[in-house]
């Protein structure tokens, strides 16, 4: 299987982080891209929202 890129906006991040999935990007493709405004709106103006702290954690470009 072919593993591929992929960007994520706000609502993909959110959601997977409320079900405590947000880890399972990382091992379904290659590279994940956030892209600065969408890191911008969950871990730094929303740092008290869902998912603030685990994308944060996470190894993402």
């Amino acid at each position: 299987m072919v593993k591929q890129c992929i960007v994520v906006n706000y609502s993909v991040v959110i959601a997977l982080a409320q079900i405590n999935l947000l880890h399972v990007l990382i091992h379904l493709y290659n590279r994940v891209i956030v892209p600065a405004v969408v890191y911008e709106e969950v871990v730094i103006r929303g740092c008290t929202r869902p998912g603030s702290w685990r994308l944060r954690a996470l190894r993402l470009e």
